[in-house]
């Protein structure tokens, strides 16, 4: 985390996530929600995924940055977005591009 910008600590500036999932059982297989809370205003988001696979996650939260890039400029709301470096979000790295950063935690780490 210390490669994130010391900017984003601040608060100040609205677009960084922290994403998570919430499961309810044990099992990979059943549905989970992407929690995503923006750092400035608190807002939070929840996104129904069917799994907790990491092509499932990186699909679901893919499609809802799609729905930025189809009506605003995605840079004025999602410009980083901060995750567990779990298995479940091994592939939105791929998400990255010159507006959108992602960026992986440590355990542990504030």
């Amino acid at each position: 985390m210390e490669l994130r910008d010391a900017t984003i600590e601040t608060r100040e500036e609205f677009g960084h996530w922290k994403i998570d999932t919430v499961r309810g059982a044990k099992d990979k297989t059943n549905d989970v929600l992407i929690s995503l809370i923006e750092r400035k205003s608190r807002l939070y988001i929840a996104l129904r995924c069917p799994s907790a696979r990491s092509h499932d996650v990186k699909e679901t939260l893919e499609m809802w940055l799609n729905t930025f890039k189809n009506n605003v400029e995605l840079g004025l709301l999602c410009k980083t977005i901060t995750v567990e470096n779990s298995l479940e979000f091994a592939n939105i790295s791929n998400l990255e591009d010159e507006i959108l950063s992602i960026y992986f935690a440590r355990p542990y780490s504030p």
